[in-house]
């Protein structure tokens, strides 16, 4: 009961709060009056209903186009860890108070005003000529989503699978402004592969829209395949600096380091390599490929500090490769 009466109380203050936000900043705030009602309103739906999450307690300024709103964080033991996958996925077993739960959807914060989106750490790290390219291109990006989904999507609502994946089209977006010292390259794949990644979720959860779904997820593997190659490329050079970047995942739950990021970059090139007709050219990618993994796996063995699961799947895509070598050189005889 008290508890009940608590939880009453916290609404009624959050409530006459916003009521007096709002009316002091009719007049002289862009942002539309019933654009922050609608606000006030959805994060006193998501304390009031959500087991799964919960609002930020203090506001977050979009540094674009001063929007205040409310991040929607996981909270802790939500979720059951399974297995990890070849690409470094962590799959996460339904838990029976909770039901399914997708720790991906969370990581991007997201201006539901302009939809500026970049992961948490970088949020407020940009720089004025990023900031009025970003503001000039909010209304490309609102389409965007709005023709991927057919629906329009409202980041001031709970999260859902869609807005998971909307979140992280818009930071590849985003991302395409800033600078080489946030290593954008870097994020943007990170971002189509955590896209792909939810995509072929929904494609299990909305089987009536399998197919547009599995379409889009192949298009952003290729994405990923593409930006991951040239992030590794960009860190050769020292254009980009990986090191910088505050965690490589690709999951949300271990960081494999700048080892994961070569992992995934031969992963994804060996599972799109059947889009090459050239068996020459593919026996010479998976020969390549096959060295890379030699190097990692057989470095990581002498060395405590590489996670278990990413020599297990190096060794894994090292003999895929070494057999899938063996039978296209038999084909070819």
């Amino acid at each position: 009961m008290l508890k009940r009466v608590l939880k009453t109380y916290i609404i009624f203050i959050i409530l006459l709060k916003n009521l007096f936000i709002a009316n002091s900043l009719l007049i002289f705030d862009k942002v539309p009056i019933q654009r922050r009602m609608n606000k006030l309103w959805s994060n006193i739906i998501m304390i009031e209903a959500s087991k799964v999450t919960f609002p930020s307690t203090t506001e977050t300024v979009c540094p674009v186009c001063d929007y205040e709103f409310y991040i929607e964080k996981l909270r802790g033991k939500r979720v059951n860890a399974g297995e990890i996958d070849d690409e470094l996925r962590r799959q996460y077993v339904p838990m029976k108070e909770y039901g399914k739960v997708y720790p991906l959807v969370y990581p991007v914060v997201v201006c539901p005003d302009c939809l500026y989106a970049t992961y948490g750490y970088d949020f407020n790290k940009i720089k004025p000529k990023q900031k009025i390219e970003i503001e000039e291109t909010q209304e490309t990006r609102r389409k965007y989503i709005d023709v991927m989904f057919g629906e329009e999507l409202d980041f001031e609502d709970r999260r859902t699978l869609k807005h998971g994946i909307a979140s992280y089209v818009l930071a590849m977006n985003c991302y395409s402004y800033m600078p080489a010292d946030m290593a954008p390259t870097f994020k943007r794949g990170l971002s189509a592969l955590r896209a792909a990644w939810l995509l072929d979720t929904l494609t299990k959860e909305d089987p009536e829209n399998e197919k547009k779904y599995a379409y889009l997820r192949d298009t952003f593997y290729l994405k990923a395949e593409h930006y991951y190659a040239k992030s590794i490329i960009f860190e050769q050079k020292g254009k980009e600096r990986l090191e910088m970047v505050e965690n490589l995942g690709p999951d949300t739950d271990n960081d494999y380091q700048y080892d994961g990021v070569k992992y995934i970059s031969s992963v994804l090139s060996y599972k799109l390599s059947f889009l090459d007709p050239d068996l020459e050219s593919r026996i010479q990618k998976y020969t390549s490929l096959k060295s890379t993994m030699g190097r990692l796996f057989g470095f990581g063995r002498s060395s405590k500090e590489k996670p278990g699961p990413i020599l297990e799947k190096a060794k894994e895509l090292y003999d895929s490769l070494q057999q899938s070598i063996k039978e296209l050189e038999e084909s070819m005889q």
